[in-house]
């Protein structure tokens, strides 16, 4: 099956490349035909795509916190405010679980996890 598929993908590029040559050896009245038809049917394809997908099923609004979908929306005053109570707890909270995680040894900034200590051999007698 793969081998029928690169056959197909590689006829159709080969197709293309044939097309586009043909196309520059013709004389400029009938390129810009053949140009503004193939651009009526690309719009035409991509209009049709547009009106199948509106004719789909609507997507359901989803927030990813709890107020509701309809709930006013912040000022840019008011979300730069909650933004920055929120980044200040996330780097509190960091800094607490820092403080009192024991598996780590520190030095000033320099950081030594309990991980990269080395270990007693599993097979003792080699």
């Amino acid at each position: 099956m793969p081998a029928m598929l690169e056959t197909v993908i590689a006829s159709l590029g080969a197709t293309v490349c044939v097309a586009l040559l043909v196309r520059m050896f013709l004389p400029p009245a009938r390129r810009a035909r053949i140009d503004g038809q193939a651009l009526r049917l690309w719009h035409g394809l991509r209009q049709a795509l547009q009106r199948r997908r509106r004719q789909g099923v609507p997507k359901v609004a989803r927030r990813s916190d709890a107020r509701a979908a309809n709930a006013p929306r912040l000022s840019p005053a008011e979300a730069q405010r909650e933004a920055e109570i929120e980044a200040q707890d996330v780097i509190d909270r960091v800094r607490r679980q820092a403080r009192a995680d024991s598996g780590v040894e520190r030095q000033g900034n320099v950081y030594r996890p309990d991980a990269f200590k080395p270990r007693p051999p599993k097979d003792k007698l080699h």
